[in-house]
């Protein structure tokens, strides 16, 4: 399985989408089922939630 690796640069594009979507409230308000697995009860949450892990973790190969 090939390994995959992230840039800081590549990193800081993605959080800064994410941080934007926060600020412009441009996330889904209701329930959204992802998969048969997956529901976001809460758009904003999630998303400050992955902005917290991505920038603390993106370093570790773990977390790719």
């Amino acid at each position: 399985m090939a390994q995959h690796t992230y840039d800081n640069e590549a990193v800081q594009e993605l959080l800064n989408w994410a941080k934007k979507m926060i600020e412009t409230k441009n996330y889904p308000t209701e329930r959204y089922q992802v998969n048969q697995c997956t529901t976001i009860i809460d758009g904003k949450s999630y998303l400050e939630s992955l902005i917290a892990m991505i920038s603390k973790n993106w370093e570790n190969p773990t977390f790719y």
